[in-house]
């Protein structure tokens, strides 16, 4: 028989929340604003959405700004590109529990098994990864041939929290796993 940690043979939404989900969902990370609107978590995407506009708004604020001069501008990019890391962090940490949440208040025939459930979740993850490495990518040859070198400092930033993150969900797997 299934014990409250484990995800064999649970559907999404019956029983206790297993263990196993307890993390980070990189899908959601990666992709927080679809990941919320496809997941009909609306208070999310409403949240999503105007940190992203604000974070767009307040990014090309910055770069019109010449009095900050480059380090305040480098200064100013950081702080609000890890503003919005953290909001998507929040976001990704409880997105597992949400939707097991909002699960169960649906009927039981609508409902996922887990496995199929963490299936779909990891396309999502491809998906978002794919997406992060083109479009930084991208930004990375404009700051390259541009000669643009500050814009390299958000993404430096960036890759450095994610790489913080993702070692602390491979811990907190690790002792999940030491516990089974």
């Amino acid at each position: 028989m299934a014990q409250a940690g484990d995800s064999v043979d649970m559907t999404v939404g019956t029983g206790e929340f297993p263990k196993s989900l307890d993390r980070i969902n990189w899908g959601a990370y990666f992709l927080s604003f679809i990941w919320a609107l496809a997941h009909n978590d609306v208070r999310w995407a409403a949240i999503l959405a105007v940190a992203n506009v604000t974070q767009f708004g307040l990014s090309f604020a910055v770069g019109l700004n010449n009095d900050l001069g480059a380090v305040g501008r480098i200064v100013a990019s950081v702080t609000i590109l890890l503003a919005l890391m953290a909001v998507q962090y929040a976001f990704a940490i409880g997105a597992n529990k949400g939707q097991w949440t909002q699960a169960e208040h649906m009927p039981p025939h609508t409902r996922q098994p887990v496995g199929a459930w963490t299936a779909n979740q990891k396309v999502w993850v491809l998906v978002g990864l794919g997406f992060y490495v083109v479009s930084n990518g991208l930004a990375l040859v404009a700051a390259v041939r541009t000669s643009s070198w500050a814009a390299l400092w958000p993404l430096g930033s960036q890759a450095a929290v994610l790489l913080a993150i993702l070692l602390a969900d491979r811990r907190k797997q690790a002792e999940f796993a030491a516990q089974s």
